[in-house]
């Protein structure tokens, strides 16, 4: 019985946060004023992330590690992965979420980005509720309490939209764009692991990658002038200077960091082009 309630539930809250998420995205994706809408959205979302206390910094890095491996073996987009970051984050600043509770709320966080992200609602729910250790209805029953405290906005803005966004405009061959599009990923994926960068806005993230990835010598195509890049990226999304230029450092920092603990778990994404 209580399988079916939980199944119940679960077809509710799916059929719910699909309508919820996709009328947003409409608005923001379809619409003229796509980077405009982005901005706009950020900012309502941004009210929502709060540091990460100190103690939880390593549940919290530890929670994203998990959900990275999860998104490479069921072949889940990248965006379903920012996606699944940001809502987590979301939930700890909402509620301050108990350390035993952290890889039950990463697994619910992640539920609710495959069904915002993935085509065709791509759940991987069975796979989730493996690797979680908690019966399936507590799964469920966390999945509707993180949808209750983010209000049910549950569409996040994050640096790989901008990311996506920026590139087309950019002066530059296709092989060179996707180049830097590959690199400007894996300077994400390193910012989602990086606790100290949860309250920067993914604007500001957006175009660090980008400036990263524009100097980043191993782009076969020949790196493009980081100057070029970021004033045209930071011009694009009113980005403050001072911001990128912080971003800019503490991603160089943690990627230095992490090299040299030996714990650089991330590779470069390959995406076509849209």
């Amino acid at each position: 019985a209580a399988e079916a309630a939980a199944g119940a539930a679960g077809s509710e809250l799916d059929n719910a946060a699909a309508l919820q998420s996709r009328t947003e995205l409409a608005q923001a994706e379809y619409g003229p004023e796509y980077v405009v809408n982005l901005l706009a959205m950020e900012t309502r979302y941004a009210e929502s992330h709060a540091s990460v206390r100190a103690a939880h910094v390593p549940l919290r890095y530890n929670a994203v590690v998990w959900l990275l491996r999860v998104a490479e073996a069921q072949a889940l987009g990248s965006e379903t992965f920012f996606h699944a970051v940001a809502l987590m984050d979301r939930m700890e600043a909402a509620i301050k979420v108990r350390p035993k509770h952290v890889r039950l709320v990463a697994g619910a966080a992640l539920l609710i980005a495959c069904k915002v992200r993935e085509p065709e609602g791509k759940t991987c729910f069975d796979l989730i509720a493996a690797l979680v250790p908690c019966p399936t209805v507590r799964l469920r029953r966390m999945e509707a309490l993180v949808l209750h405290h983010m209000g049910w906005r549950v569409n996040d803005v994050t640096p790989h939209l901008f990311v996506e966004s920026l590139l087309p405009s950019l002066a530059a061959p296709p092989p060179t764009r996707e180049a830097l599009r590959t690199r400007a990923h894996f300077y994400i994926e390193l910012a989602c692991h990086d606790a100290s960068l949860v309250t920067t806005y993914p604007s500001v993230l957006a175009v660090a990658s980008l400036a990263l990835a524009a100097s980043d010598t191993s782009i076969a195509e020949g790196p493009m002038p980081r100057a070029d890049v970021l004033d045209g990226a930071s011009a694009a999304l009113s980005a403050d200077p001072a911001a990128v230029a912080a971003a800019v450092s503490a991603l160089r920092t943690a990627l230095k960091s992490m090299a040299q603990r030996g714990t650089l778990i991330l590779a470069p994404h390959s995406e076509s082009c849209p």
